[in-house]
């Protein structure tokens, strides 16, 4: 069932796990990035059950809500783009930095923001590294995970006392594992944001990657020459691709060129016979996902492409949308069962 937000009344895009509810009123709540209530959604998100269950919103006797008059000035446009006060101006300042960044880690948006400026592969190495980094923790957790439900499931048959105490750590473990695979498959995205991924492009083999790269922006109308390719090449053939030709991947020296470029292959949807090619077949180009978002969406597509009118990725977020709607994004593949769920008992009730 759709929840409102108890500040704004706006719909809450969210997974259950990310929605803020008092105690009280039982009203729910966007989070501190929009002014709506006094905790951010990440911060909610970490508390545990007992912290949530007392929990309570600036109109029941929690924490004032200072920016709320300021964020709903912002909302309807009354301000004209006048800020009161120096305080005013550094909190909308936050607000759109919060907005932007979907985590809160400082090491990592540290990383992130020198990666920014580095244009070459090899100044990526120190992401790379955390990414392996976070891996091998990832899988070391999983690994203790198993382990500790095998004990609790030997214990609760046995009646132990102890067997709650194991069950919350396997629920804190379960947690903290999501936390990091989460931030794994942001920085997986964030490597990949200036790439494109063309499929059909007919290949030959004395072809030049780079006159194919520059000719693949031409069909989109984006002018480029080399210095605006960062690197580019076919990707390994793979199983069961029905004698196609093998995809070619493109990294650009910015997100923009990518965004205009898959924006318009979209909308003129070219044929390979601009390669030289069948003009029976289709040139796609996408986004270049991390393997957890590229399944999502795959997964996403399956399920809800009868239900919605579109289901898309766009900087690395899968989301789904109607016409008439805002977009939804979604966060994992249990979201997707009660996205479906949901826009199916909307339709019947209609």
């Amino acid at each position: 069932m759709p929840l409102n937000c108890g500040t704004c009344s706006e719909l809450i895009e969210a997974a259950p796990n990310y929605i803020i509810k008092c105690c009280a009123c039982s009203n729910t709540f966007h989070g501190k990035e929009d002014g709506c209530a006094t905790v951010t959604v990440t911060s909610w998100y970490k508390k545990s059950p007992d912290n949530k269950a007392t929990w309570k919103c600036h109109s029941c006797g929690g924490l004032p809500l200072k920016n709320q008059d300021n964020k709903r000035k912002l909302d309807d446009g009354s301000n004209n783009g006048d800020i009161s006060s120096d305080d005013d101006e550094s909190t909308v300042e936050n607000q759109n930095k919060v907005r932007k960044i979907s985590s809160g880690n400082h090491e990592l948006l540290k990383m992130m923001g020198t990666l920014m400026d580095k244009k070459f592969e090899d100044h990526l190495k120190p992401i790379t590294d955390k990414l392996e980094e976070m891996s091998k923790s990832i899988k070391s957790q999983s690994v203790e995970i198993g382990k500790i439900e095998e004990r609790v499931g030997r214990l609760e048959k046995s009646g132990c006392p102890s067997c709650q105490s194991l069950q919350n750590e396997v629920t804190s473990l379960n947690r903290n594992s999501w936390f990091h695979a989460a931030q794994l498959v942001a920085l997986q995205n964030y490597t990949r944001k200036d790439n494109i991924i063309f499929t059909n492009i007919p290949y030959s083999e004395d072809e030049d990657p780079y006159v194919i790269a520059i000719k693949a922006a031409e069909i989109a109308g984006v002018s480029v020459d080399r210095n605006a390719i960062v690197d580019c090449h076919r990707l390994p053939a793979t199983k069961g691709n029905d004698g196609r030709p093998p995809s070619f991947i493109v990294k650009f020296v910015n997100r923009e060129i990518k965004r205009d470029i898959i924006h318009e292959y979209r909308r003129i949807k070219p044929r390979a016979n601009c390669f030289g090619g069948s003009e029976s077949v289709s040139i796609y180009a996408n986004e270049h996902l991390a393997p957890a978002t590229s399944a999502l969406f795959r997964e996403a597509k399956k399920q809800l492409k009868l239900v919605f009118d579109y289901v898309r990725v766009a900087n690395g977020m899968v989301y789904v949308q109607n016409k008439s709607s805002p977009r939804i994004n979604i966060v994992s593949i249990g979201h997707i069962g009660e996205l479906k769920a949901s826009a199916q008992a909307n339709r019947d009730n209609q």
